[in-house]
């Protein structure tokens, strides 16, 4: 007997030992559920993974697959409604079915095939079949959605599960801990995945297997660490579907409501109407109440909380800009930060990253005390009305730099019009010059000069197409220059840019690249027109393809004077004589006669600043036997942002013409913007989630964790919807639009805070269950 009572006391004590809470680090340590461990490293994967891919997308998808920023913008948003819808689905797995372990673990997998598939379908030059509708790369977007959204809502609550209910401490630790992990993936993948796009790899000057691969291998090695802990893992059994629960209750309400005369204190007091105790097996485990009576009063905790969820999804059709919008800004921005260094457009958004990890901790221990020593009483509503203005106030700054960036962009063409720039070409020799003034009736006159390298000021005309195009005169300054003469043999189309060029055989026109570089890498855009005679390249190159009296054979732009051919390809580009894209103008001679020769046109590349020559080359089986460097051809460039045409003639370089300025607008000016977003999203999205979770029944926390999550969806599709209808003229009234809407929607916020709401409490069992704000 006595030995019986000595193992039974041994027995209560080593329960007692096992929920005691832990006291000391090294206690904590000791008894640290190591297995955690697997999960922690797991997140950190997955966030890398997830952010390193996102930073990245809105770029890949303007620069590789050639969206316009519109579709991009839907695209982006797209993938991030997906994204966030599906935690609904992995819930109801995860509660419902199968349980958190096989939910994290099969989506996992599911997850990782995604992130291949995107980094497979990269590996595939943009004009590969793959990319025919882009059906490989949204296939992958869509498993990674599934997949990253799948696991959402499981993997923290998963890790909480591995620990006692009484260790309260070490479950705080741990979700710092996951908080931490989290960051720091999403801020090391933000700041290194557009390093690892913008090297050259493959033959292209930026390397998207890479950047995409980096993440697929990081989430392979998340699914590995979580699937070795499976051998030690506390699994929780599924108990019930909350989410289908609550739907069911909600419409069986709606329902009875139809069909009921009766009035009821509540509308969803209608899911009680064909309700019976004596039935019902949850009441009977229970004398005391009615379980589905109390579900039902849980609900309408949830219902009032839903109510002041509705701006979220505003807010956050302000925050998630960050990954579109704000890179696009960022593209036309001079990312410089000295000499050659730049800041990639896409890392600026680890800025937000970092700035979140330093505001949340300083604004408990100094805003908010602070704020108290005022007077000013700090409640959750106020916190997150002060963070929705905030957010309002961050577009109306993100609209001024817009401002500022939109004198350095092309002019938007008018329906019913085109742009036209002249280029002239003649030597800016005074014996030998010509200036021009074009003239037309209606159409304001301007001067186009002597030609100059790097003129200081782009020359574009506005010129209207509807009902027909104006006559053009050109009216030439200097001797043996053409003078009042009509530009009788070009074509302009409306919606179009063009450029004119006025040489000393005579004048040509072709179509005009007027699009920025935006491969985010300091690069500037660069058209190179060929105006050789066949006559003048048999002395020179005798080798040299022409036809029909021009040259029309491949050229190469080398970074300095030569081409290290035996290095390898040893161009930064070349340009093809078969080439889609290349146009051939012929030339007028300004008496009118039959023209005998043409200008060539090829492609604008995006190249990063530096001093360029040109070569004209000949390749069989695909290397160089020839190679001609054109004389008295250097381009020296050292600004990012703008468009140059290079005219190539028998004088060397007889006109270097900018159509497009420089973004003169610095990347740095973001950084307000970002400070002010950070800002509004621990005040209204951290107390945001805090306040749902605190005022929802305990028995709906994985609900509202579910919509807090779904408000997400519903902010970018306003996004989409926005982006997709194209209602602005211009990106500064988009966002003023914005702002207003943001402006808006929180002050019927602030009405419903100050004359409907009342706090529920739950988590406070000595206070009232209601108290008024």
């Amino acid at each position: 007997m006595n030995s019986d009572r000595t193992e039974s006391d041994d027995t209560e004590k080593n329960d007692h030992d096992e929920h005691r809470q832990p006291e000391g680090f090294r206690e904590i340590v000791r008894r640290w559920p190591k297995k955690t461990l697997f999960i922690i490293g797991n997140e950190f994967c997955e966030r890398f993974s997830y952010y390193g891919m996102r930073a990245i997308l809105t770029i890949y998808l303007i620069n590789f697959l050639g969206y316009g920023n519109n579709d991009a913008t839907v695209i982006f948003h797209g993938f991030t409604v997906l994204a966030y819808t599906t935690p609904l689905f992995g819930s109801m797995l995860a509660d419902g079915y199968i349980g958190k372990y096989w939910t994290i673990f099969f989506l996992s997998i599911v997850y990782a095939i995604g992130q291949v598939t995107l980094a497979a379908a990269s590996y595939f030059p943009a004009n590969h079949f793959v990319h025919k509708s882009s059906w490989l790369d949204f296939l992958g977007l869509v498993i990674i959605a599934i997949g990253t959204g799948g696991i959402k809502p499981c993997v923290s609550s998963f890790g909480g599960d591995q620990f006692h209910p009484s260790h309260t401490r070490m479950i705080s630790i741990f979700f710092s801990l996951f908080y931490f992990s989290i960051n720091a993936g999403s801020t090391l993948s933000m700041f290194i995945t557009p390093i690892f796009r913008h090297i050259p790899c493959l033959g292209q000057d930026s390397c998207f297997p890479l950047a995409f691969g980096v993440p697929a291998v990081l989430m392979l090695v998340a699914t590995g660490l979580f699937m070795v802990g499976s051998f030690w893992y506390k699994r929780m059994p599924p108990t019930e579907n909350v989410i289908w629960k609550v739907a069911s209750t909600i419409v069986r309400a709606i329902m009875n409501k139809r069909r009921s005369s009766e009035q009821r204190q509540h509308w969803l007091d209608h899911a009680l109407d064909d309700h019976d105790c004596v039935t019902d097996t949850k009441c009977m485990a229970d004398d005391s109440i009615c379980a589905q009576e109390s579900f039902v009063t849980d609900v309408k905790s949830l219902v009032r909380v839903v109510v002041m969820m509705t701006p979220f999804p505003m807010f956050w059709a302000l925050y998630d800009q960050q990954g579109s919008r704000w890179t696009i800004q960022a593209m036309q921005m001079n990312s410089r930060i000295v000499g050659g260094i730049h800041l990639l457009p896409d890392q600026m958004q680890v800025l937000n990253a970092i700035l979140i990890l330093i505001f949340i901790p300083f604004f408990q221990a100094v805003v908010y005390p602070l704020m108290e020593k005022l007077g000013i009483k700090v409640t959750m509503l106020r916190k997150m009305a002060a963070g929705g203005l905030l957010a309002a106030l961050t577009f109306v700054l993100c609209a001024l730099v817009q401002t500022a960036i939109q004198g350095t962009l092309v002019p938007k063409i008018e329906p019913n019009s085109a742009h036209l720039t002249f280029v002239n070409t003649y030597p800016s020799d005074a014996d030998l010059g010509c200036a021009f003034t074009p003239t037309s009736k209606n159409w304001i006159e301007r001067s186009v000069g002597t030609q100059q390298i790097f003129d200081t000021k782009t020359e574009l005309f506005s010129l209207p197409t509807a009902p027909s195009a104006p006559s053009i005169f050109i009216r030439g300054q200097g001797a043996n220059c053409p003078v009042n003469v009509p530009l009788t043999n070009i074509n302009i189309s409306s919606l179009h840019s063009y450029s004119i060029f006025l040489t000393p055989s005579g004048y040509s026109s072709s179509p005009a690249p007027v699009d920025k570089p935006q491969k985010g890498g300091g690069e500037f855009g660069l058209s190179i027109v060929v105006d050789l005679s066949c006559s003048y390249l048999k002395e020179q190159a005798s080798w040299a393809s022409c036809d029909g009296g021009f040259y029309n054979g491949a050229i190469a732009v080398c970074d300095g004077e030569k081409c290290d051919w035996e290095a390898g390809n040893g161009a930064v580009h070349i340009w093809n004589a078969n080439d889609t894209g290349i146009t051939t103008s012929p030339i007028t001679p300004y008496d009118g006669s039959e023209s005998t020769r043409s200008i060539v046109r090829y492609p604008k590349i995006d190249v990063k600043p530096a001093t360029y020559s040109v070569h004209l080359i000949e390749r069989v089986d695909g290397k160089v036997v020839h190679d001609w460097p054109v004389p008295s051809v250097s381009l020296p460039f050292d600004e990012m942002g703008s468009v140059y045409t290079a005219v190539i003639s028998e004088k060397g370089l007889s006109a270097l013409h900018r159509s497009v300025p420089p973004n003169t607008i610095s990347i740095f000016w973001q950084i307000p913007q970002y400070i002010v977003i950070t800002a509004a999203e621990v005040l209204f999205s951290v107390t945001g989630l805090e306040f749902a979770y605190a005022e929802a029944a305990p028995t709906l926390k994985s609900v509202v964790s579910a919509l807090y999550l779904l408000t997400v969806a519903f902010g970018d599709i306003i996004i989409i919807v926005i982006a997709h209808l194209n209602l602005f003229n211009s990106m500064v009234t988009e966002m003023l639009a914005f702002a207003f809407a943001m402006l808006l929607t929180i002050g019927v916020f602030i009405l419903l805070a100050i004359y409907y709401y009342e706090y529920a409490h739950y988590d406070k069992e000595d206070e009232d269950d209601e108290k008024k704000d």
